[in-house]
């Protein structure tokens, strides 16, 4: 009694007991035609970056792998250190592997391709030297770019900080005169001494005081209690004579 022999057809994705006949059905033809269009649009994609690659800084799309089905394996999509990334490197790289120029052979043979289109699925070392020099180039760029950067945020760092330095050189803005509204009162201490900030009273000069304050929302200003001290201890040097019944001239 003979036994059937099957075989598995991983583009089919089934068993079948044709033999080698089994490639040339239409079904299994129209099958290889669509997995290879899918497949080549991707590597159509890649080879265009051979002559004029991307690089771009940061991760692109991480963890993309493309999925060969001549070497029935996952490829990562793009060559990338955490830094950098290089668009289609991780294809392009697996693509001109020993190993899968010698399983692409294997595949057009089992599966019954063109041969005419194998070389359309593999990357010759010409190809991706060209590819890795002009990679180096753009690496190249990147890192002028990113010296530039640094160099512009450098400056402009030292910039502000001089313009820091300079402003705290100048000196504080005046304080600005008081409105013409202020009515500034006279006051005396126990002794009669008169005070006023403006230095005057009714056309007398008067003792001008220390430093004042201004009551909270008021427009008058009231002195310091230092200013009520009896006598004329710790007034400003000077000699004014206070021409008032009782008080003897002092030095104010």
């Amino acid at each position: 009694m003979s036994t059937v022999e099957y075989s598995y057809c991983a583009v089919c994705r089934r068993n079948h007991d044709d033999g080698r006949k089994h490639i040339f059905t239409s079904k299994h033809r129209s099958k290889l035609s669509e997995l290879l269009k899918k497949f080549g649009s991707k590597i159509l994609a890649a080879r265009k970056l051979i002559d004029k690659p991307v690089v771009i800084e940061g991760e692109l799309e991480p963890g993309a792998t493309v999925w060969c089905y001549c070497c029935d394996t996952e490829v990562n999509k793009h060559v990338c250190d955490g830094l950098l990334t290089v668009e289609w490197g991780g294809l392009l790289e697996h693509l001109t592997s020993r190993g899968h120029h010698k399983k692409a052979r294997h595949y057009w043979w089992k599966h019954g391709a063109d041969t005419g289109e194998l070389q359309s699925f593999v990357v010759f070392d010409a190809e991706y030297i060209t590819f890795k020099t002009k990679v180096a180039d753009e690496v190249g760029l990147i890192e002028q770019r990113r010296e530039q950067r640094l160099q512009e945020a450098a400056q402009a760092l030292r910039v502000k900080e001089e313009t820091q330095k300079e402003v705290s050189r100048e000196p504080p803005p005046a304080a600005a005169a008081p409105s013409a509204h202020v009515i500034y009162v006279t006051v005396s201490n126990k002794l009669g001494v008169l005070q006023n900030p403006t230095g005057w009273h009714e056309d007398q000069r008067v003792w001008g005081g220390g430093i004042v304050k201004l009551k909270h929302n008021s427009d008058q200003l009231l002195v310091w209690e230092i200013d009520h001290i009896e006598g004329c201890a710790g007034a400003p040097s000077g000699r004014i004579e206070v021409q008032w019944k009782g008080v003897e001239p002092c030095d104010l």
